[in-house]
């Protein structure tokens, strides 16, 4: 069949000089793919999936891998293929390797045929490839193999019981800490909600003395159930205790998309109170800015790090946090204004962040729209002049003096982007 449509008549398990393999066409897959899903007898099907897998090309394999690759991706439309489990296993065992009985050693093969095994197993029968990858978990004993595996079910194993067991039981077996991560991060992508993963995940926070094993599995329980009260309970326990300003950063992070959550406000804005690190304290403060929008305590802190530091880069990172959770709170706007950093730094990332932060939180507000039209009038860095006129475009509707400000940007300025 393969030769009938998709190969050189002359082809006899050897490349024809200058003709062309229709079946390897990245065009024709989609169309085979379809025709493996109809309802049709299946066994055309199965015959056309036994050629791509006994394909002969003479040129050690290059074509054959290729097609067994098809074969693999080809299955997954035609599940009750009788080589399935077969084509499955075949690949796995490429991707990841073997354990040789006479060598008694895990041995793999070329990384072109490594990284083809790999790239194919997430469009193939996926029950099947996790069965097959746990297989290695289990019995590998090299961890960059391991590795290897826990991320490919972490790219496969969606919700699928068995998976998550797996990687559950990678964190809790495995003595290395770099495999652990991996398999901690895995969790994150296919354990929602699932409490097997999310108690691995506070069990790994709470006893791992590894600060970035600590980090990931923070990240990962933020990213599976973050209003769990378990996962919340363990993320208040690593922000009270940790010594790492990273790893507290991460718990903090965790929770930002759980918006709106008391516990997580209170512990950030007791936090704040006592937190001496710039970096972490704006963390904190924005942090509470997004789940708790327009929270005192969040705009306060950030008000008074702008009147304390005299670091450039805290002054325009802390500009843009005021423009997020700042909207329409006269004390945020007057911090910006009475400052003068639009107009009096030298910093352009300061001013550009200045300019566009009172767009977002000076909707309307006359002394704003002044400032920006202050300095539309008087400075000829372009690169300030551009964040100005968008932010005053964004609060200045029906205002005469920005629509004014506007126009005469237009009719003078010689720089098309600022136009």
């Amino acid at each position: 069949m393969i030769g009938i449509i998709f190969l050189p008549r002359n082809h006899v398990d050897f490349p024809v000089v200058g003709k062309e393999y229709r079946i390897f066409e990245p065009q024709w897959k989609q169309v085979i793919l379809l025709w493996l899903g109809r309802d049709i007898v299946s066994d055309k099907k199965e015959e056309f999936i036994r050629e791509l897998v006994k394909f002969e090309d003479g040129v050690r394999g290059f074509y054959g891998y290729q097609a067994y690759f098809f074969a693999a991706a080809g299955i997954n439309e035609f599940k009750a293929c009788s080589l399935a489990a077969e084509i499955v296993r075949q690949v796995v065992k490429w991707g990841f390797g073997y354990f040789n009985i006479e060598e008694q050693e895990w041995q793999t093969f070329l990384e072109l045929i490594r990284k083809g095994a790999r790239k194919v197993i997430p469009e193939t029968i996926r029950p099947l490839a996790i069965t097959e990858l746990i297989d290695i978990l289990d019995h590998c004993q090299d961890e960059e193999t391991r590795r290897q595996a826990a991320y490919s079910l972490g790219k496969i194993g969606q919700g699928n019981p068995q998976a998550i067991a797996a990687l559950v039981k990678l964190i809790e077996t495995t003595q290395n800490e770099h495999t652990r991560r991996q398999a901690a991060y895995s969790l994150g992508e296919i354990g929602q909600g699932n409490p097997q993963a999310i108690a691995a995940l506070v069990k790994l926070i709470e006893t791992t003395q590894d600060k970035f094993t600590r980090r990931q599995g923070a990240e990962s329980l933020g990213e599976i159930d973050p209003g769990n009260p378990q996962a919340i309970a363990a993320l208040l326990k690593l922000i009270e205790t940790t010594k790492y300003e990273d790893t507290w950063k991460q718990a903090v992070e965790s929770w930002e998309i759980d918006s709106g959550n008391p516990q997580a406000i209170a512990a950030l804005d007791k936090e704040i109170k006592t937190i001496l690190d710039e970096c972490t304290w704006k963390q904190a403060a924005e942090s509470l800015g997004k789940i708790d929008p327009g929270n005192p305590q969040a705009i306060a802190a950030l008000l008074k790090l702008i009147e304390t530091t005299q670091n450039e880069e805290t002054w325009w990172h802390t500009a843009e946090s005021l423009g997020k959770i700042g909207q329409g709170n006269p004390q945020a706007i007057a911090a910006l204004l009475m400052l003068k950093l639009i107009e009096t730094t030298p910093n352009k990332h300061t001013r550009w962040n200045v300019a566009r932060s009172l767009g977002e939180i000076g909707q309307g507000n006359l002394q704003a729209i002044a400032a920006l039209v202050k300095v539309i009038e008087t400075t000829q860095d372009e690169s300030t002049r551009i964040p100005a006129a968008y932010s005053l475009g964004e609060i200045g509707q029906g205002n005469l003096q920005a629509i004014a400000a506007l126009v005469k940007l237009i009719e003078t300025t010689q720089d098309e982007d600022t136009r």
